[in-house]
């Protein structure tokens, strides 16, 4: 298929009064739909894609006519692959989201609705709907990331020079607008330390769009210039029997989706989580739904887990919130590789307590988490000769300010534009500590601390085996007060580590067209880390980010797997500065023993609980990988 065949005169009335009739109940949606599809492969209309498919397909599961549905679902994603392996190289990022969610998305996620009414109503077709589901899971879960790897490589392993120049000037680019932006926002009229005339303050916005349309241009061009990579880097559907056969007995293989559920009404906001479970021994894809109290999940449920988290306090309501109905489906199964969706990324499951036994989910199961399934049985031990650290950064340059403040507690920080940001003492104690054990194990160690840890020196690294920072995080969802112009870099602008020189570059009498000492996870996706085995960010909260359905967390995680990082390990709260060292400390001594990543890790969760016993000090950290 090409998007050149695409007939932009195609009969779009036609499908909008087929969806009418659709929704009205009248018997003619079947007839206008199928004279739509009868045209649909002929036209390649690029106005709508495959939405009649999806619609057509709802209309008939609404209806009860399961088998067609099915058949036409079937034909759908036979449909929707041709179009993602056309789009997903001849658009950029952006664009390519903005396709694939308001033109293809639907269908796949309105398929995990026809699974539950297959299951619901014990039909023939419920086992083959779940092995499709679970196929599509694999295939669409953090599609967008996929899209970008494959892009990046593409580039980075591509023998032409042009190529290679358009991709540096769109680095460089995206640099400017990094820039542009610092001084956008440390010069809004808003600030208390700054003010500026509105006719300037104008002339920044339009100019940081500007560059924006620019960086847009030439990650299109990217995308056009490297479509002769289409044929050896094409999306294909994955087989959910190739995930059961590297299972082993006592393992499990879960896939987290959230869905809103089609039913009678389409347009409903009911939120359903299910849980696709693989076994060595699955004939099909087990399905397990969450409670149904609608939302609650998202609200009610998450906010007491947080409460517990956070006051140290007894939680006998997460584990069967978010676990009983899954772990009833498990028994025999000592290891579960777990990739989740919505609200499963800000959970940290070794840290739920069953009610009934007084155990955490740490000593009842290892539960390995992962991008996606697809990669169980991928897993090898690696080979560490490089590693780079970073920690104590002076957020204040030596010298050039006043004394520093201290604490305790990599917490989160907000307000470092004119304010002082407190001193982490642990984290070069931490980054000391870990440099002696790489070196007692043949391990060549790089170590940036004070003002060495420079938000320069990330964009020199150059693909060290670990790269470890220990630092202040920063995460910020007050999104509502935020210029229109600061919207164009969406999370990953949001969420970044705090290095020397912040304070100062924050309250400087002018904005400098420099780095401004924050590494935020839109610059961190460009780092070159194609090579690196693993990424520690050991600061508060660089787990979050904003979640979306399908694609993950986008924030400081997604951006160094992005840069190319094969696993990484992050914090889903504030980390105490004691703790985490002797955490970090506890995990390299294992990892250069064992040379296993996942392994490592859940031993230092077992030991470090031992001595810190409530989860706030032992269950932040997050590893996830392929």
């Amino acid at each position: 298929m090409s998007l050149s065949k695409s007939a932009p005169n195609f009969e779009t009335e036609n499908f909008s009064r087929a969806q009418q009739y659709g929704f009205l109940k009248d018997a003619r949606y079947h007839q206008q739909f199928e004279a739509v599809l009868r045209q649909l492969p002929k036209k390649r209309d690029f106005t709508e894609a495959t939405l009649p498919l999806a619609s057509y397909a709802y209309f008939l599961m609404r209806d009860g006519n399961l088998e067609k549905s099915f058949q036409t679902y079937r034909t759908l994603f036979k449909e929707n692959i041709e179009w993602i392996n056309d789009i997903i190289f001849t658009f950029g990022e952006k664009a390519f989201v903005a396709y694939y969610t308001s033109k293809i998305k639907e269908g796949y996620d309105n398929f995990h609705s026809f699974v539950k009414h297959t299951k619901d109503a014990d039909d023939q077709l419920y086992p083959k709907a779940a092995e499709i589901a679970y196929d599509n899971t694999l295939l669409t879960k953090s599609m967008a990331f996929k899209g970008v790897r494959k892009r990046k490589k593409a580039f980075l392993l591509s023998n032409s020079e042009e190529i290679k120049n358009v991709y540096n000037q769109w680095i460089a680019k995206k640099q400017d607008l990094m820039r542009m932006y610092q001084i956008f926002q440390t010069s809004q009229p808003r600030d208390k330390y700054l003010s500026i005339p509105e006719t300037t303050y104008s002339i920044y916005e339009d100019s940081q769009e500007v560059l924006q349309q620019e960086v847009d241009l030439l990650e299109n061009k990217l995308a056009n210039e490297a479509k002769d990579f289409k044929s050896t880097l094409q999306v294909n559907t994955p087989d959910w029997k190739k995930t059961r056969n590297n299972l082993k007995p006592g393992e499990a293989a879960i896939e987290i989706v959230r869905f809103r559920l089609r039913d009678q009404i389409y347009y409903s906001d009911s939120i359903y989580y299910a849980a696709y479970i693989v076994k060595h021994d699955s004939k099909w894809p087990e399905v397990v739904y969450l409670p149904e109290f609608d939302k609650r999940l998202e609200s009610a449920a998450i906010s007491q887990y947080k409460n517990a988290i956070r006051y140290q306090l007894k939680d006998n309501h997460s584990y069967n919130d978010f676990w009983r109905p899954i772990g009833e489906k498990l028994e025999g199964i000592k290891r579960v590789f777990f990739s989740p969706d919505g609200i499963y990324h800000l959970i940290s499951l070794p840290t739920l307590q069953n009610p009934e036994t007084g155990s955490y989910l740490l000593d009842e199961i290892d539960i390995q988490n992962v991008t996606s399934t697809q990669y169980v049985g991928s897993t090898e031990k690696i080979s560490v000769k490089t590693s780079t650290l970073f920690g104590r950064p002076s957020y204040k340059i030596d010298g050039r300010s006043g004394e520093k403040t201290t604490t305790n507690q990599r917490s989160f920080v907000q307000n470092f534009k004119g304010a002082d940001v407190a001193d982490l003492p642990g984290t070069k104690e931490e980054v000391v500590a870990i440099e002696e054990i790489l070196k007692a194990n043949n391990i060549s160690p790089r170590s940036f601390l004070g003002n060495e840890a420079s938000e320069n020196k990330f964009y020199q690294l150059d693909n060290p085996d670990i790269l470890h920072i220990a630092t202040h995080g920063y995460w910020s969802e007050n999104e509502g007060a935020v210029s229109a112009g600061y919207q164009v870099f969406n999370a990953l602008v949001n969420s970044g580590l705090l290095l020397s020189g912040v304070v100062d570059y924050y309250q400087a009498p002018e904005p400098a067209f420099t780095n401004d000492g924050i590494l935020t996870a839109y610059e961190a996706q460009n780092l070159n880390l194609e090579n690196t085995d693993l990424v520690v960010l050991s600061a508060c909260e660089t787990g979050l980010g904003n979640v979306s359905a399908g694609e993950g967390v986008y924030g400081l995680q997604r951006a160094f797997r992005t840069a190319g990082a094969k696993s990484s390990i992050t914090s889903l709260w504030k980390v105490d500065d004691e703790g985490t060292r002797d955490f970090m400390i506890t995990f390299y001594k294992k990892l250069t023993e064992t040379k296993d990543i996942r392994s490592s890790f859940h031993f230092t969760q077992q030991e470090i609980k031992k001595k810190y016993q409530t989860p706030y000090y032992w269950g932040a950290f997050v590893l996830i990988g392929n």
